[in-house]
C-alpha cells in the first residue's frame, strides 16, 4: 500500500477523472447511481465556478471532494461542499482531511470566507472527524436531509 506522502491533491480536469469520481462514491457509500453525482454534475459545478479536487496516489484516484458555488444570503458568494469520498484502504490516513484543508485554501485563495456542508454526526467517525478534525461549527441538524436514509433503511 502507497505511503500517505505520495497522495497529492490536484484538481480534477477530465472526464476519465470525473468517472472515477463516480467509481470512488460508489465504493465509499454503497448508495445506488440515484443518489451518485454524475460525471455531468461534476462537469457542471466546475464550469459554473466550483471545483473537484481529487487525491491521486500516481494515477489512481484514492479521494475527492466536491465544491459548488452558492449563496448565502443576498449577495455573499459561497462554497458548499456537497460531498467527499476517499476509498476505503486510504481512509484514516489522513486523505480526507488533506482535501478539506486544501479545498479551504482553494476556496480562499478565490474570496470565499465560508463554506457549508452536510454531514450525518449519528455516524460516530464522520461525526469525529468534521467535529474533532476539522472543527466545524454545527448550526443546524436536519432529520434524513437527503429523503432516504440508505444506512438504517431495509432491503436497500
Amino acid at each position: 500500500m502507497e505511503r500517505e506522502e505520495s497522495v497529492v491533491v490536484r484538481e480534477c480536469e477530465t472526464v476519465e477523472e470525473f468517472d472515477a469520481c463516480v467509481r470512488l462514491q460508489r465504493e465509499a457509500f454503497g448508495l445506488p447511481d440515484l443518489e451518485l453525482s454524475p460525471r455531468r454534475h461534476l462537469i457542471v459545478a466546475r464550469s459554473a465556478g466550483g471545483f473537484v479536487l481529487g487525491a491521486f496516489a500516481g494515477d489512481r484516484l484514492v479521494g475527492f471532494v466536491l465544491n459548488q458555488v452558492a449563496v448565502r444570503g443576498r449577495a455573499e458568494v459561497i462554497g458548499y461542499s456537497h460531498m467527499m469520498a476517499v476509498a476505503k484502504e486510504y481512509q484514516n490516513r489522513g486523505v480526507g482531511a488533506r482535501l478539506k484543508w486544501a479545498q479551504r485554501d482553494r476556496a480562499l485563495s478565490e474570496g470565499r470566507r465560508f463554506v457549508r456542508w452536510t454531514w450525518d454526526p449519528m455516524q460516530a467517525r464522520n461525526a469525529h472527524f468534521n467535529l474533532n478534525r476539522l472543527g466545524v461549527t454545527v448550526r443546524s441538524y436536519a432529520v434524513n436531509y437527503y429523503g432516504t436514509d440508505y444506512s438504517t433503511a431495509t432491503g436497500e
